[in-house]
């Protein structure tokens, strides 16, 4: 048995300024035959998951294309029309396979393509005829008609953080293993609910989302199902079908998937009042570490979370600590390709005032001249530990560290997911010596930091990030839509249709 394995893999915030080239795939993954397995056997990836389920099944997969770059803006049109283009072309050159396996995001969008992961799979679907299409997909994903219609499974991820990615591309090997045997017929249902949660109360940890995901567990496990997941989507995607969604994956019976996929749509959307943020102010933030005895505080930089497409140059946090003059030791991280520029040209040691960050994102952010000593170096590449992304690179590019009195600025020329110390430990800061460490990220960070913190804040720093989603330009997206609109008691009862 031979199945085919590609796909296209990243998260979109539309609202971004930041558009995505070729090289922002470059410079994380865009990985081509046999290099697709040699460089993500070891990791905790999807793909990793799949060659485990394969070698297990005795199946042989055929790597073709696979690409992944961290959130940003939407894909440059020629850099889409390149990269699925190349994809599908070595699927086409694969030769004989029985099936097609696309390790994909699922809220992908490209310049007039608000749907790449539909597009690639109804274009694998296209190929591979009668033969099974299996895709993988984020928790986050924005679930459309045309996934569902083209789709033979569809397999999402169950945790947040995401630590489940390699059992997610371990199930959808199996999946679709099950389906080209013929021992399984997957239909799959879902329920689009109209409700955007914020992230920082997304955990499946604990809270809402963990009691919700007890119920997609209990839902597995009824005879006939084959697998069950909800998507609380990207917010920050203004696409024609964006919302939440319960999808559900029977074998051979649409009645059961449908029932299942209602009762899911209609517990989430009860919970709609607990998936509201509640924020911190910067300046209650800083006082409230600088009240404890020791660190470290970490603050979860709300909205400015490159990992959901947020610039990586927000200021907030360290203007608040500069005006506050508040005394803490404190780790931080800004984007800003210019000063890093000019802090290597000065040196290590050299003493240098500069404008930094509040220049990419100029919407909700502004620089902040500061004066501090140049301490660090870096190339910027590092290779995550934390079970999100173990064993994952990342590339910050040129990086060099700023010392502001107590506050350690790490300057950088890229954004990074920000879910692991590994970010500051790579540069030589020391996270658990520091009162306030900065986390750029709104909820996959807590599993690296968590064992770690003090005390965990959620910021209510500005920035395209945000959870208040009415300080957003919504023009596409379909309303209303909950927090931002009331919804009528139709959109709720029609959950159950």
């Amino acid at each position: 048995m031979r199945i085919i394995l590609g796909g296209i893999s990243q998260e979109q915030n539309t609202f971004s300024p930041v558009l995505t080239a070729v090289d922002d795939f470059e410079s994380r993954y865009l990985l081509r035959g046999q290099e697709v397995l040699d460089r993500l056997a070891s990791t905790g990836s999807e793909i990793a998951g799949a060659m485990c389920s394969s070698q297990e099944e005795k199946v042989e997969l055929i790597p073709t294309l696979w690409g992944q770059a961290v959130t940003a803006g939407l894909i440059r049109r020629d850099a889409y029309a390149q990269l699925k283009s190349e994809l599908m072309q070595r699927i086409r050159a694969a030769g004989d396979f029985d099936g097609i396996y696309l390790c994909l995001h699922g809220a992908t969008s490209a310049e007039g393509e608000p749907d790449v992961a539909g597009d690639l799979i109804a274009e694998a679907r296209s190929i591979a005829g009668k033969r099974p299409v299996a895709a993988s997909l984020d928790m986050h994903a924005n679930i459309t008609q045309r996934m569902i219609e083209h789709a033979t499974v569809l397999v999402g991820y169950h945790r947040c953080p995401h630590t489940d990615q390699f059992e997610t591309g371990y199930r959808a090997v199996q999946l679709l293993v099950a389906a080209i045997r013929g021992d399984v017929k997957p239909v799959i249902a879902y329920r689009r609910i109209p409700l955007l949660h914020a992230p920082e109360v997304g955990g499946t940890d604990q809270g809402p989302l963990a009691e919700l995901l007890q119920e997609v567990l209990r839902a597995e496990a009824v005879p006939g199902i084959l697998h069950v997941a909800i998507y609380p989507v990207q917010p920050w995607l203004d696409v024609p079908e964006l919302g939440t969604c319960a999808v559900v994956v029977a074998d051979d019976r649409p009645d059961l998937a449908r029932e299942h996929a209602g009762c899911l749509a209609r517990l989430t959307w009860q919970r709609r009042h607990e998936l509201v943020a509640r924020l911190v102010p910067v300046r209650e933030a800083i006082h409230r570490a600088a009240s404890m005895d020791s660190g470290p505080v970490v603050f979860s930089d709300a909205g400015d979370n490159p990992g959901g497409g947020g610039t990586g140059d927000s200021t907030a946090i360290l203007r608040g600590l500069l005006e506050t003059g508040i005394p803490c030791s404190a780790l931080l991280t800004i984007v800003d390709p210019e000063a890093v520029t000019q802090a290597i040209a000065a040196g290590i040691g050299s003493e240098i005032t500069l404008d930094i960050g509040g220049k990419i994102d100029i919407v909700f952010g502004r620089p902040v001249r500061v004066t501090g000593r140049v301490r660090t170096i870096f190339d910027g590449e590092f290779v995550y530990k934390s079970a999100a992304l173990r064993g994952s690179r990342g590339n910050m590019g040129r990086t060099v560290v700023l010392q502001i009195d107590k506050i350690s600025v790490v300057l950088a020329e890229r954004s990074v997911i920000h879910v692991d110390p590994v970010t500051y430990e790579s540069v030589g800061l020391d996270v658990g010596g520091a009162r306030i460490v900065q986390a750029k990220s709104m909820m996959g960070f807590t599993a690296a930091y968590a064992p770690i913190a003090r005390e965990i804040i959620w910021v209510a720093t500005p920035g395209l990030t945000t959870s208040d989603y009415g300080r957003l330009p919504f023009r596409v997206a379909p309303r209303p839509l909950f927090p931002v609109d009331e919804v009528p008691d139709e959109a709720v009862l029609a959950l159950s249709s």
